[in-house]
Order: structure tokens, then sequence, then C-alpha cells
């Protein structure tokens, strides 16, 4: 996640990194806006499921407990394109 320092990161008022996959910035703006932006680096091997299953849950807990806030989710999930086709 990058963020130009006179523009966007000056509104910063939370951040917070986990399982090394999983980043959080919370911002104010003008206006009383509340934004939540999250960057997520999914595991290529798709057999760490615990890894998976907690950046999963942290999604959600920031999601459900920020009532009133956009938030905006990002990142490479290294989706299986058989399983989980792009095209149709």
């Amino acid at each position: 996640m990058i963020l130009k320092k006179d523009t966007v990161r000056k509104h910063i008022y939370a951040q917070q990194s986990h399982l090394g996959r999983f980043i959080n910035v919370r911002l104010k703006l003008k206006g009383k806006k509340d934004i939540s932006i999250s960057a997520i680096y999914g595991n290529a091997d798709s057999s760490d499921k615990v890894t998976k299953g907690k950046i999963t849950k942290l999604i959600k807990q920031h999601i459900y407990t920020s009532p009133g806030k956009l938030n905006i989710v990002a990142g490479d999930f290294n989706e299986d394109p058989i399983i989980t086709p792009t095209h149709r």
C-alpha cells in the first residue's frame, strides 16, 4: 500500500499490520468522512488455511466493527483461475 505523504497520508489516524499479509489504515477526511483501507496479500500456497482463515476474520472484523465508514479492501488474493474462473 502506497499513500502519498502530502495528500492522503497526512489524514491517517490509525494503522495496523497482521501476519505480514494484512495492512489496514484508517483515514479521517474533511466533512467527517471516515475511511478504512485494507490491503491483503494472500498466500500462493493454498495449504496454509489457518493464515487464510485469520486474514478473512480480520477483514470481516474491520468491516463489521466500522459501521458508517467507507471500507476499501484490495489486494492479491492469489485465486486459482481453474477453481475461481474469471471468464465465463
